[in-house]
This record gives structure tokens, C-alpha cells and sequence, in this order.
């Protein structure tokens, strides 16, 4: 599913976004680093196989200047660097991190194909290109394997280009590709604005004295987070704006809790101590969902844990594990306290 910060502010990113980072990466990551910040119209971004510690014997974060900007780390889910997030347009107008997967739309792999096949006649490429197979990315027409994510924020760039309308373009490529995702995104000439898709994922904001801050969880934020709810596109200013649309109306969005989730959680963990928090939500949470609609799984995920951790009933204990192309990875497990 991945972790992800973004920050826009008056402070410098990169500092904001690691502390931020640190303590989230392994939860539902750990095993892909990277990082981009944005000073004067130009990105500036590094990524690697590995944890946060392989990134930080090969790049310093004062290499990365600029006051907004978006770190990420991604599950052990195939690939080289170059299947690591942030995705950066080949243009280099527009960059992304994002958190997810087609879920209940593994049918509708064939419109990011067609998009992708569409942005190549157009003379666009991408940089996670490659015909390795080593992850589970789909083929263009050129014969390389390209990630989702970046056919993503291609179509986004080229959208902007043409209209230059943000909204515009987030909507663009939210209906014409849909994911069980949350995208984030940052426009070159657009440093104190973070533009956002949120189909059904857990998205938090917070707005603090010195800018904006986003995360996948409560758990990266400085202060107490505001939840952007599913069907979702907009965004947020370092200046304290936010600005929400519904992405479709069309969208059958369950916004329902179940009741029991935390007693559940609890019983599970009785029994499989220092478990992640994907195999936890599978296991515990996702049983108590009623499956008819497009739901908040991933939402209640992160909802038990930021409980129980608050209330000091579980703990998070990180550990090195074999990751991608023979770099280590880093998880949280979690366990009773």
C-alpha cells in the first residue's frame, strides 16, 4: 500500500519531511526510499531500493532545497530504483507520490494502458520504463513495463500543459484511471499549492504556524490531523486553504466503520504478535466490512492503530528485513504493550 508525507510551508522541506518520515516508513512500507523537493521551478529528487537508512548513506537531505516537497516509501512489491516513488513528469512540470492499488478496479488496467499508449504517440516517456518483469506493471505498446504511477502523473502534466487548470487535470486523470488510491501531487510553478486525489485512502492533513502538512496517517503529522475524505480532488496552500470537490458523483462510496474493530485488532494480536499492518488489516479488519461497496478498509486500518497507539495498548517495534535487489528493508511490526 506504501507511506507517504508532503509539506509546503516557509521552513525547508526536506528536514520537515524526513522527520516525518522516520516514523512512519515502516507501517505499511519500508522497502523503497525516496524524495523530492521544489525550489525555484525546479525538482530536485533522489530514490533507492532499500530503507530510509540505504537513502541516507548516498544523499544528504541539505542536497534538497526548496520549501515543499514529498518523501515515500514503498512495499516489496518488485522492481529497481526506478520503480520507487516520487514519479516525476517527463517534462518536469509536474511530480507525485501515491499510496494504494487497482483493488476493485483490476478490470480497468486496460485504460491505463490505453493512456499510456496514447501519452507515448504524443511523444511523452517514461522514467520507470524498463522490460525487466520484475514487477507487476503493465506492457506498453513500445514493449517496456511502465508503473501505473507514472502514467498517472504524465497524463496529469500533459492535462496542465494544455489547460493549465490543476483541477482540471487532477480530475482528468482520477476519472479516466481509477485506483483504490491517494495521490499527491506538486506543480513546479506551484510551490506552496499540494494538489490531491483521494478515491477511498486515509489522507490527513495538518495546517501548522509554518505551512501544510499531508500523510497517510495522523502518526506522520506535527499535530492532530483533519481526514480528507474518498472521492475526493483538490488541494491545499501552505497559507492555510483547502479546496475539496467530489470527484464522481457515479462513485458507491461506503463511508461505514463497523462496530468491534478495536476488540478485534486486540484478539488478533493476542495471537500474532508483531504482525504488519497490512496482513492486520487483512486479517482482522477488512472480515468486518460489509463488501458491497467501495470501502474505508485501509481508513479503519490506520484509525485502530493511531487509537491504540495513543492509548498505549500496542507498540511498534521496527526491524531489518531482506528487501528488493539486495537491499535491506525496514518494518514496523506491532504487538501488545
Amino acid at each position: 500500500m506504501c507511506v507517504w508525507s508532503a509539506y509546503a510551508g516557509k521552513c525547508a522541506a526536506a528536514p520537515v519531511l524526513w522527520e516525518s518520515f522516520v516514523a512512519i516508513e515502516g507501517i505499511w512500507g519500508g522497502f523503497y526510499t525516496g524524495m523530492v523537493t521544489l525550489q525555484e521551478g525546479v525538482f530536485h529528487s533522489q530514490k533507492c531500493a532499500g530503507h530510509s537508512g540505504v537513502w541516507a548513506q548516498q544523499w544528504s537531505l541539505v542536497d534538497f532545497p526548496g520549501n515543499a516537497g514529498m518523501i515515500h516509501s514503498r512495499t516489496n512489491s518488485g522492481g529497481d530504483q526506478r520503480r520507487a516513488h516520487p514519479f516525476i513528469g517527463c517534462h518536469q512540470r509536474v511530480a507525485l507520490v501515491s499510496q494504494g492499488s487497482l483493488g476493485r478496479f483490476q478490470d480497468d488496467i486496460g485504460d491505463f494502458i490505453a493512456v499510456g499508449n496514447r501519452l507515448l504517440q504524443e511523444g511523452r516517456s517514461f522514467n520507470s520504463a524498463s522490460k525487466d518483469d520484475a514487477s507487476r506493471s503493465p506492457f506498453l505498446a513500445d514493449g517496456n513495463q511502465v508503473s501505473l504511477s507514472d502514467i498517472v502523473v504524465n497524463e496529469v502534466e500533459a492535462v496542465y500543459e494544455k489547460t493549465g487548470d490543476m483541477l482540471s487535470a487532477l480530475r482528468t486523470a482520477g476519472l479516466g484511471m481509477r485506483e483504490e488510491s491517494a495521490t499527491i501531487f506538486l506543480f513546479a510553478d506551484r510551490p506552496g499549492t499540494l494538489g490531491f486525489i483521494n478515491l477511498n485512502q486515509h489522507l490527513v492533513c495538518n495546517f501548522s504556524e509554518h505551512g501544510v502538512h499531508l500523510s497517510v496517517t495522523a502518526l506522520g503529522l506535527p499535530g492532530a490531523g483533519m481526514e480528507i475524505p474518498g472521492n475526493s480532488v483538490g488541494w491545499v496552500t501552505a497559507d492555510g486553504l483547502l479546496h475539496r470537490e467530489e470527484l464522481s458523483p457515479e462513485l458507491e462510496l461506503d463511508t461505514r466503520i463497523p462496530d468491534g474493530l478495536l476488540s478485534a485488532t486486540e484478539e488478533y494480536l493476542r495471537h500474532n504478535s508483531g504482525v504488519l499492518l497490512g496482513t492486520l488489516c487483512d486479517a482482522a479488519i477488512r472480515p468486518k466490512f460489509p463488501h458491497q461497496k467501495l470501502e474505508y478498509c485501509a481508513v479503519a486500518a490506520y484509525r485502530v492503530l493511531e487509537t491504540l497507539l495513543a492509548d498505549r495498548r500496542v507498540r511498534l517495534q521496527p526491524r531489518e528485513v531482506p528487501g528488493p535487489c539486495g537491499c535491506p528493508g525496514r518494518v514496523f511490526g506491532i504487538e501488545l504493550c
